[in-house]
């Protein structure tokens, strides 16, 4: 059985309300500073959100942006939305950060961070503080090349898989991407089947022109990896789970971004904790080199 899942129509609001908003809000929006350091900046949105953008030794514009996690599913669990959009709790230790975040119907979310040289190190965590027993509980991971629009710093997009042509405009950069980029060019990882590409329909990519947030999840239950090539063949941009279980998301026309839905845990009895380990960055390599540098994660 093929899933499928509509996101809401995006509101439309009146120009002269962002144009107050942004005047009163956000009276100057800041220029990232060049990274100096041998490893990745992490940079939280807001400050304090599980909503993380990650700029690369040497480079003064994010690579990538990680809503971690965009949303929580379980069976006997109403769907937690946009997750990422609300306050957490952070503890920093050295370049290590850790934060917590209390949701609604007994759900805890922990999140893990440690930059590497080519991007991040995670762990998620998800605590039942309620009476329910929880099964199938899977988190929906967000990667993506641009921040469109981005209020508080300049918009950005990455430029080795999205063209200085298109505008930084996020409904042409979500058309190009599911038009131009996704067909060939992104793929999912599976230990039995290697790469398999994530688009749905490869041959004809026209995007949905009522829904252009309209997707579907795979049949198959362990895509543990996902990635996008640059434009010229160089550079990989990836996601990768530690987890037996996890499905995912054929690209949308909304937004430049690549979604994972691993499972943290078969069955989550109350005051238990389960925790999944993944990694994001840009590899430097081939489809062959980064498959094995999944599997090295994965199986150590």
């Amino acid at each position: 059985m093929m899933y499928t899942y509509k996101y809401p129509k995006r509101l439309f609001i009146p120009v002269c309300f962002w144009l107050i908003a942004i005047v009163f809000s956000f009276p100057v929006r800041g220029q990232y500073e060049k990274n100096e350091s041998t490893l990745a900046r992490l940079i939280l949105n807001n400050g304090n959100r599980y909503d993380l953008e990650v700029i690369l030794p040497g480079k003064s514009v994010p690579a990538c942006r990680l809503l971690l996690p965009e949303h929580i599913y379980a069976e006997g669990l109403e769907e937690l939305s946009i997750v990422h959009t609300l306050a957490a709790e952070w503890e920093e230790s050295g370049d290590e950060l850790q934060g917590s975040l209390v949701l609604d119907q007994g759900v805890e979310c922990g999140l893990w961070l440690k930059p590497t040289s080519e991007g991040v190190s995670m762990k998620i965590s998800i605590k039942n503080r309620s009476q329910n027993t929880y099964r199938n509980v899977r988190v929906n991971i967000c990667a993506g090349l641009s921040h469109l629009p981005n209020a508080i710093n300049i918009d950005w997009a990455n430029r080795d898989f999205l063209p200085d042509s298109v505008p930084l405009d996020r409904d042409l950069q979500g058309k190009y991407w599911y038009s131009m980029v996704t067909p060939k060019r992104l793929k999912a990882w599976t230990p039995n089947k290697d790469w398999i590409v994530m688009h749905l329909k490869p041959e004809n990519p026209e995007p949905d022109s009522e829904n252009l947030y309209w997707h579907a999840l795979s049949q198959t239950d362990n895509s543990m990896g996902c990635a996008v090539i640059s434009s010229d063949g160089e550079k990989l941009f990836y996601q990768v789970w530690k987890t037996e279980h996890s499905r995912h998301q054929s690209p949308f026309a909304g937004n430049a971004c690549m979604h994972l839905i691993p499972q943290v845990a078969e069955e989550l009895p109350p005051g238990k904790t389960a925790t999944i380990e993944g990694k994001a960055g840009i590899f430097e390599g081939s489809w062959e080199e980064l498959a094995a540098e999944f599997k090295k994660f994965i199986y150590p």
